[in-house]
């Protein structure tokens, strides 16, 4: 999440329940008094966005039952990376955009006018949305900063804004729908993974393209080689990273100067930014480079098992005496009732291929067996056996949960953050360090890993995540 982003602190139900009362027709309150919603409800979501955008903006927004519920967090961090482009090309103050498809909520112009004082032209394809859309900017007061204009059917997505009272803005903005059919949405979350949190919202038009968001961001870029400067920097959110790779391939081979990509986290919800431009001016590196350890963490659903207890601390039990089979070092970080979270550091590959070194080991020690000369082995030897130059490998293999280990410097993985950072202790594990954690989700216990550094890369993690479900019998 983007460090100016104010939902980094998530938002304390307790208080929106008492500031807004439809809020706490909404909430669950459980035996330990924490309030709860059912985001899996489409009315619970609609009123819990109400009441953020009321309580942090000041914005009284309609959201029409049949359309697209917007996740606050995520959109502002959309305008947070947008702002950070305008400052890295010296566009700070009279700042003007284009917002294409902005929806029933108008959330993406409304925040914007409220929090940054941008103005904003909206486009939106859809009669209803468009009238829902002309209803928030007029009950909010924000006509001076916000029009709305029915797109066109000739297939432009901005051409069209421009006349002779805008000639040039400063930047548009797009959140296409990511899909090109139902069947393309219904098979797009692997089975592995573990279910959305919130419910999916929005109307045919919102969700579904025509090629898919690709093709849709194709049309734009195409679009904006023809118009070049008349917007200094173009701008799209991507629901898929494999677009993102597509995408960043048309602009190259397109020649376009300038272009840059980050990535939105949001909880499990991961999306990508890409942005280009036509103009001198470079975006920052700062910008350009995404950081390795932002990457989400891979997760799946723990299944049950007759002989192991459906409960954090049994679980976690298990899925150690597991990676203790490895020459891995584990350090608890945290350890509640509904999470416990570790680093993991490993100073080489010992998880991979594990099948093939168990056959050799067994082809190894019957050829000792047959040795006249050799005595019989009893038993079968540790794999991988090995030391550091100058320091043995010190593995942790005790499963009492108390003990945490020296070097984690007390710090804490929270159960609703992605990555962690965590100091190092010196040691020569620079293969790969990563934290996982174990923890509740509803009826679920979940298991995720996060790549923090090290040479192996993020393969390294999938590997082990790989390891774990191999060996959970």
């Amino acid at each position: 999440m983007h460090p100016r982003n104010i939902y980094k602190t998530p938002p304390d139900f307790s208080k929106l329940a008492v500031k807004f009362p439809e809020f706490m027709k909404i909430v669950n309150i459980d035996l330990n008094g924490t309030v709860r919603i059912d985001f899996q409800d489409l009315n619970s979501l609609r009123i819990l966005t109400r009441c953020l955008l009321h309580q942090d903006f000041d914005l009284n927004v309609d959201i029409p039952a049949n359309k697209l519920v917007p996740t606050v967090p995520l959109r502002l961090n959309y305008l947070l990376w947008i702002e950070d482009l305008l400052n890295s090309a010296g566009m700070k103050a009279n700042v003007n955009g284009i917002d294409i498809g902005t929806g029933a909520s108008c959330i993406y112009p409304l925040i914007a006018a409220k929090q940054f004082k941008w103005k904003m032209i909206g486009t939106e394809i859809d009669k209803d949305s468009l009238n829902s859309a002309l209803k928030n900017i007029k009950q909010n007061n924000l006509e001076n900063y916000i029009t709305v204009r029915k797109s066109t059917s000739d297939g432009f997505l901005i051409s069209d804004c421009f006349d002779e009272l805008t000639k040039a803005v400063d930047f548009c903005m797009c959140n296409p729908p990511f899909y090109s059919s139902t069947d393309e949405m219904d098979c797009d979350r692997n089975v592995s993974r573990a279910p959305p949190r919130n419910a999916r919202s929005g109307s045919f038009e919102e969700i579904i393209t025509p090629g898919g968001e690709e093709v849709f961001i194709q049309k734009l870029i195409s679009e904006s080689i023809k118009l070049k400067d008349s917007v200094r920097i173009y701008t799209t959110m991507l629901g898929h990273k494999k677009s993102l790779k597509s995408l960043l391939k048309i602009i190259r081979q397109s020649g376009i100067p300038q272009y840059t990509q980050t990535e939105f986290q949001q909880g499990k919800t991961t999306r990508w930014g890409l942005a280009w431009s036509f103009s001198d001016t470079p975006f920052s590196k700062q910008i350009q480079h995404k950081k390795e350890k932002a990457a989400a963490p891979i997760s799946f659903i723990i299944p049950q098992l007759q002989s192991v207890n459906y409960s954090v601390k049994d679980v976690t039990k298990k899925v150690l005496e597991i990676l203790n089979k490895l020459e891995i070092k584990i350090g608890v970080v945290e350890k509640t009732d509904c999470i416990c979270t570790m680093e993991l550091k490993a100073y080489k590959n010992t998880w991979s291929y594990q099948r093939r070194k168990r056959r050799e080991i067994k082809m190894k020690n019957t050829d000792s067996s047959n040795n006249d000369d050799t005595e019989p082995k009893s038993g079968v030897p540790e794999l991988d056996t090995y030391e550091v130059p100058r320091k043995k490998i010190k593995i942790q293999t005790s499963l009492d949960m108390d003990k945490q280990c020296d070097s984690i410097n007390n710090n804490k993985i929270d159960d609703r953050s992605s990555t962690v950072e965590i100091n190092g202790d010196g040691d020569s594990y620079d293969f790969l360090k990563a934290a996982l954690c174990i923890r509740k989700d509803n009826d679920y216990l979940l298991l995720e890993i996060a790549y923090l550094s090290g040479s192996c890369g993020k393969d390294g993690v999938n590997q082990i995540v790989q390891y774990v479900k191999n060996n959970w019998i």
